[in-house]
């Protein structure tokens, strides 16, 4: 264990919230698309088809961005793995806020918001539950696997309610801001105490 920053109860609870809320940004945005399936397909017409296939690239840019997200964190650190995630995953919905073409959308959210919710979801998030809590493991993981489901619970109702107030596009950009907010805040935190716990 580092000793200059013990695990004491408070930063135990510090990590595990730190990881929640990481997983709710993380699996929350990503499943706003079904809340803006509708009005897209009422705006551009866009079969549902087409729409389903960027949730679609979504899922399988998530899936493909895990490990490079893995190798990252190990080689570059924790810094800027959450950082550039939560950057990746910000632009990836302004970008979508201006979509004109499916396209477009399979870019930002398929390719883009898939490369940054995989950078600040739940492979940084085990590597550091397994340097902070060697003896209670699973639970601690368990705690932070249900920021997954939390996340939708919060995001989903929060994204309806912006688009009936201010429309899909707007409500992209406030979706957006969300991990934006996060990113001065992560870049500030004490990485090389924080990843340097031991097991």
């Amino acid at each position: 264990m580092n000793p200059a920053l013990p695990r004491t109860r408070v930063w135990l609870g510090f990590i595990l919230a730190y990881c929640v809320l990481m997983n709710m940004l993380s699996r929350g945005i990503g499943e706003t698309f079904a809340v803006f399936l509708l009005p897209l397909a009422e705006e551009f017409s866009w079969s549902r088809a087409s729409l389903i296939g960027a949730y679609s690239t979504y899922m399988i840019g998530y899936g493909l961005c895990a490990p490079f997200a893995g190798v990252v964190f190990s080689r570059m650190g924790a810094r800027l793995t959450y950082t550039s995630g939560l950057i990746c995953l910000g632009l990836g919905y302004v970008g979508a806020a201006f979509a004109q073409s499916v396209l477009h959308l399979y870019l930002c959210i398929g390719l883009l918001g898939a490369l940054g919710a995989a950078s600040i979801g739940m492979v940084p998030t085990a590597a550091l539950v397994r340097r902070w809590f060697p003896t209670r493991l699973t639970t601690a993981l368990g705690v932070a696997y249900a920021g997954l489901g939390g996340g939708v619970l919060l995001m989903a109702p929060l994204s309806q309610t912006l688009i009936e107030h201010f429309g899909w596009r707007t409500s992209y950009v406030y979706v957006a801001a969300i991990p934006l907010v996060f990113v001065p805040v992560v870049m500030l935190l004490p990485w090389s105490r924080i990843a340097g716990a031991t097991s």
